[in-house]
């Protein structure tokens, strides 16, 4: 049997509806990021976070249009947490604490969707929404990372496998690269497909 110490357990963390429930939201030009949290014993408890990267149309709205759907799309995907209770969205985009009042068409249609939950939106400075602006933004590590796979790659494989070096197999060309340093993520498969 496995014995959990007091302290142990005390670490364990589940909702309490008895005290407020808070989902931070935030909207950069490459998605959205939330993060559904309680404070208990005045200590700051994480439940969950939500992030989606934004596709092409999404990303050309503007930008109380993202802020405002960053909202929407972490409410209704934290339905199950959020349905039937109180709770309090914070941004930092102030204008969304008039969004149930917007006669802006796709906020209009927004505002209903979230008719059924219980929520009021208090606005919070940026240097407070950290955890959903990182990730909102952290999908520009994988737009660089294909960039570097489409465009980068070929060349520095070319380096190792070419005419004067030799064509050897995928996996001596793999093995040379990496004792050259060279290293990235599907770099083997990269390998493959030159």
């Amino acid at each position: 049997a496995i014995e959990i110490s007091n302290s142990e357990f005390e670490k364990s963390y589940y909702i309490d509806y008895t005290i407020p429930l808070y989902l931070r939201t935030d909207a950069s030009n490459l998605g959205v990021g939330g993060n559904l949290y309680q404070i208990v014993l005045m200590e700051h408890r994480d439940i969950v976070f939500i992030q989606k990267q934004f596709n092409d149309t999404e990303a050309g709205w503007k930008t109380i249009e993202q802020e405002a759907y960053a909202v929407v799309y972490c409410v209704l995907h934290l339905e199950h947490y959020l349905l039937g209770h109180h709770f309090i969205v914070e941004t930092d985009h102030r204008n969304l604490q008039y969004i149930k009042s917007s006669n802006v068409k796709k906020l209009v249609s927004w505002s209903l969707q979230l008719q059924e939950f219980d929520f009021e939106i208090r606005h919070i400075p940026g240097s407070q929404n950290v955890i959903p602006d990182t990730l909102s933004r952290c999908f520009a590590v994988r737009d660089v990372e294909e960039d570097f796979i489409n465009n980068e790659a070929p060349t520095i494989i070319s380096q190792y496998h070419n005419a004067i070096i030799g064509h050897h197999g995928v996996d001596r060309t793999y093995e040379t690269m990496l004792s050259a340093g060279q290293n990235w993520q599907l770099m083997h498969s990269d390998i493959k497909k030159f």
